[in-house]
């Protein structure tokens, strides 16, 4: 028993630290008259960070206001279900004494995918836009100075494994803007033992095991393996990326002498001014640039890359553009747009639940549905595919650089590999339709439909 009563009040302190290192303190909150949020999914993270912050603001005279975010992007009764588990907790909290509310926002059934498309970012990425727009205008409505969110020390650590692996360098901070997280330096098991101290259970999402995701991969492949062989890699890594971050600040700080102009939509610079910035400055005034413009989504690397090969080559002109932006130079200037539509004319998302005749880019689909089950007969400019007994509802889209679909030995292909070896010129590849189930957990597309342009079709069957 006096074991557990230590295991709590440690933890407790902990986070009242990491809330006093990130700036906030219920002193603060008073003071400013603002409430204080949290994000939390049901998971044992959140769930500990809920825990915690309600007995540190206890008695306080401020409110834990809380927010779950419903991706319906699972089964409808998991994710569901999560949100009920959220809003009893918090409820059972309020009986027990403590100030809390809880707020569930839902997003539409099919909006990620849908966004994900639009952004060619990734199922992941639009799931991150769509849950701090909730956020944002979640703090508004209640009056939040800050909202905390549960990331943990060893989210830390995947996040830092998984930039690296992408070719970044960045990682998770423990504030930016008016979010905080502080529960950074305290490990996952740490949370847990706190959880269980208490006979207190959470939610398992059960997409974290889904290894087609990097950060799942990385946690259950490659960091056991770490664990196993190379002892102390964890501090090592935590090290090098408050270094980094140190180094980030330092280069960060010099670009203040370098002003983009804002003219409406855009910003610009003198040419001259830019290149004669270090490569590592000229890369972090692209990124004040983007946020300039409130660009809201994720610039590709190589995109930078081909700015920096650019003024490296001293070409008098250069213009690249990606989904949200826009790059050009010319002798004089060089200028950054915001694109105002995302999706291209060659993209397209629906979710088909009906029978009927469905237009798209690539052509058109019909649909009969029979005892539940869909026939399809796809019609393109160069060919045309026909498919039957696929479950209801279903999506059909165009793709986005993420996708993966099943081979034959029950391993995952990339999409993105297969249009290429399949030799499907670049302008072509976003009318090429893809099949992707939703009433399962995977939500897998099982469907590419390249004989609509002529070429193969890939099929998982089963």
């Amino acid at each position: 028993m006096t074991e557990c009563k230590n295991i709590i009040k440690d933890f407790e302190c902990r986070v009242l630290r990491g809330l006093n290192s990130c700036g906030v303190s219920p002193a603060y909150l008073k003071e400013c008259g603002k409430n204080l949020g949290a994000a939390v999914s049901g998971g044992a993270d959140s769930v500990a960070l809920l825990i915690s912050l309600a007995h540190i603001l206890k008695g306080s005279g401020i409110k834990l206001c809380v927010i779950n975010v419903n991706h319906n992007m699972r089964k409808k009764d998991e994710s569901a279900a999560d949100s009920v588990f959220v809003k009893d907790f918090c409820e059972n909290l309020n009986a027990q004494g403590f100030d809390v509310s809880v707020v569930v926002s839902e997003i539409a059934q099919g909006l990620v995918f849908r966004i994900a498309d639009e952004r060619k970012n990734g199922l992941e990425e639009a799931a991150r836009f769509l849950r701090y727009k909730a956020f944002e205008e979640f703090s508004a409505r209640q009056n939040t100075a800050f909202i905390c969110l549960a990331h943990n020390r060893n989210d830390a650590l995947e996040t830092s494994l998984m930039r690296f692996l992408q070719g970044s360098s960045s990682s998770i901070a423990a504030v930016r803007e008016n979010y905080v997280r502080p529960l950074l330096d305290i490990s996952r098991e740490e949370i847990e033992a706190y959880l269980t101290a208490q006979n207190i259970s959470w939610r398992t999402d059960t997409t974290n095991f889904d290894e087609n995701y990097l950060r799942n991969r990385i946690r259950h492949s490659l960091i056991p393996l770490l664990n196993e062989k190379f002892l102390g890699w964890d501090s090592a890594v935590i090290n090098a990326s408050a270094r980094a971050a140190e180094d980030f600040s330092a280069l960060e700080s010099l670009t203040v002498f370098h002003k983009w102009q804002i003219i409406k939509d855009s910003v610009c610079m003198d040419r001259a001014e830019f290149c004669s910035c270090h490569a590592a400055i000229r890369r972090r005034l692209l990124y004040k640039a983007f946020n300039l413009l409130k660009v809201q989504v994720r610039v590709p690397y190589s995109i930078i890359e081909a700015v920096q090969n650019a003024v490296e080559k001293k070409l008098k002109h250069f213009s690249s553009s990606v989904v949200g932006i826009h790059i050009t130079f010319n002798e004089n200037y060089v200028s950054v747009k915001k694109k105002k539509n995302l999706a291209t004319e060659s993209c397209f998302f629906a979710i088909i639940e009906k029978s009927g005749v469905y237009d798209f880019t690539f052509g058109s689909m019909t649909v009969e549905i029979k005892n539940g089950r869909a026939f399809i007969n796809l019609i393109g400019k160069e060919g045309s595919f026909y498919a039957e007994g696929l479950s209801v509802p279903f999506c059909i889209r165009s793709r986005h650089l993420s996708d993966s679909i099943k081979t034959a030995d029950g391993t995952f292909k990339s999409v993105s590999y297969i249009f290429s070896d399949w030799h499907i010129p670049e302008e072509k590849r976003d009318f090429i339709p893809l099949i992707q189930l939703l009433d399962t957990k995977e939500q897998e597309i099982i469907i590419i439909a390249g004989s609509v342009f002529g070429f193969s079709d890939w099929i998982v069957r089963g």
